[in-house]
């Protein structure tokens, strides 16, 4: 961790940065996207639709009931991997295809 940062604090160094943010959805990826996030990666287990008009919003679901029935508004299934399922590089290699 290179950095500890207030609420839409910019993120100026390289690195993983911790950010202070409310624990509200819609309150924390604007505090992200006010940092200069150039993509959250925002995980749900209950089907927050959180979105945001400045940084594209990657929604990942905690599991694959979730998934499925809010495949209109779900990125990626993370279920699997929860479950122990399949290979975690292969699930990772999935995600980071997504983000690419």
């Amino acid at each position: 961790m290179v950095d500890v940062l207030d609420y839409t604090e910019p993120q100026t160094r390289a690195g993983l940065s911790l950010l202070c943010t409310p624990g509200n959805d819609v309150e924390s990826t604007t505090a992200l996207a006010g940092s200069g996030a150039n993509l959250i990666m925002f995980t749900t287990g209950l089907g927050t639709p959180t979105g945001n008009p400045v940084t594209p919003v990657l929604k990942i679901a905690s599991n694959s009931t979730l998934a499925t029935r809010m495949s209109d508004v779900i990125d990626f299934d993370a279920g699997p991997i929860i479950r122990g399922e399949g290979r975690d590089r292969r699930a990772g290699r999935s995600l980071a295809r997504d983000v690419h």
